[in-house]
């Protein structure tokens, strides 16, 4: 995307998003008694408390802020601590918490990218509280249980959130206990190339116990789309990862799910559909 978002981080533009436009720049300027010490700005931080979503946080090289002040605070993610990543830090100005937009929205699961041509922040993240309509769907049936993968759409624009999810029924008549890692259902991509990058489950075990009808149900996660185009281009580093887009190109994919678990035997089931980005 023209300029990534790492020449953003490290200080060649003083960038806004689209929502504030021209005025967050103007903001900043006030804050400092001079604008020439802005050095660095960074992708994202989230007024909490507050209706208004800002594109930028600060980083700074001198003490010439007006109230404003590094704010350490404990991150919960549904009762997990997470730490900030080096390089992020919490703000507070005028009584509300300035938090990275980045690190927020990757650990709810989502992907953030930003477009310095069309000045626009993406997040993408699915939303559980929208009602789903699937035009596209696959099934794949075996012994007590069905896996199911579901697309809003089998054309996508290339920059459009990818709705597809998939669900795993319990058909059984008799409650089942089952052991999986972390996750029971992942995703994959495959390409017209072959190329295929999924996601990696941990070695831990968990119990589950199932009922007649218990649904184990899960997104794509956007951030398996920059883990694709990350390993796609060969990437080794943080810095690559972050500059990957959230953005399938146009072409044909393959979106796939896959069920692994073990209910007395082991459990290996796939199903997969057809997509194309334009």
């Amino acid at each position: 995307m023209g300029s990534s978002t790492q020449d953003m981080l490290s200080g060649r533009d003083v960038v806004t998003s689209k929502i504030i436009g021209q005025w967050v720049y103007n903001w900043l300027r006030l804050i400092f008694k001079r604008g020439d010490i802005v050095k660095k700005v960074l992708l994202g931080a989230l007024i909490i408390g507050s209706t208004l979503i800002t594109a930028t946080s600060i980083s700074y090289s001198s003490n010439y802020l007006e109230n404003v002040s590094l704010f350490p605070v404990k991150l919960l993610f549904n009762d997990t601590v997470k730490e900030l990543d080096k390089g992020y830090s919490t703000f507070n100005y005028n009584g509300h918490t300035y938090l990275p937009a980045r690190f927020l929205v990757e650990n709810m699961g989502g992907a953030i990218d930003y477009d310095p041509v069309e000045k626009t922040v993406f997040v993408l993240n699915g939303d559980s509280s929208s009602e789903k309509i699937s035009t596209l769907t696959s099934v794949k049936e075996e012994t007590d249980y069905e896996l199911v993968l579901h697309s809003a759409n089998s054309m996508f624009n290339e920059k459009n959130y990818l709705n597809i999810w998939g669900n795993l029924v319990y058909k059984g008549e008799q409650p089942k206990e089952i052991t999986h890692a972390s996750s029971v259902l992942v995703f994959y991509i495959r390409d017209e190339d072959g190329f295929e990058t999924g996601v990696y489950r941990s070695a831990v075990g968990k119990k589950s116990l199932l009922n007649k009808n218990s649904e184990i149900t899960y997104e794509l996660p956007p951030a398996l789309i920059r883990e694709y185009n990350f390993q796609k281009n060969n990437g080794n580093s943080r810095e690559e990862y972050e500059n990957s887009s959230i953005f399938l190109k146009p072409g044909k994919y393959t979106i796939g799910i896959n069920a692994s678990f073990n209910d007395g035997s082991e459990k290996n089931i796939n199903t997969e559909l057809q997509i194309n980005i334009q």
